[in-house]
């Protein structure tokens, strides 16, 4: 079963650092904010090492390319099989 990644910002409180959270029905994981990089890049990261725990790499056969967007502050990565525009 494939299931989808969502990954979350979190604001930092007087004892924790910004962080994101990424999740899915298999696990959750929060990595720290990295400030040296931008935002599309910290989701990017934090789902990348959710999927690279539960071992959803495109190195491991049956797995595909993720893609991500962004809705309502959240970022939302799936996997796609088919790259580019499908053929009609």
């Amino acid at each position: 079963m494939y299931q989808a990644i969502k990954t979350s910002y979190v604001k930092p409180t007087n004892t924790r650092g910004a962080r994101i959270t990424a999740k899915c029905a298999a696990k959750k994981i929060t990595v720290p904010y990295n400030h040296a990089l931008n935002c599309d890049e910290n989701h990017t990261i934090a789902a990348n090492k959710l999927a690279q725990e539960l071992k959803w790499t495109t190195e491991n056969a049956g797995y595909w390319q993720w893609v991500s967007g962004c809705y309502d502050n959240d970022y939302y990565f799936v996997q796609s099989k088919i790259l580019g525009m499908p053929n009609f």
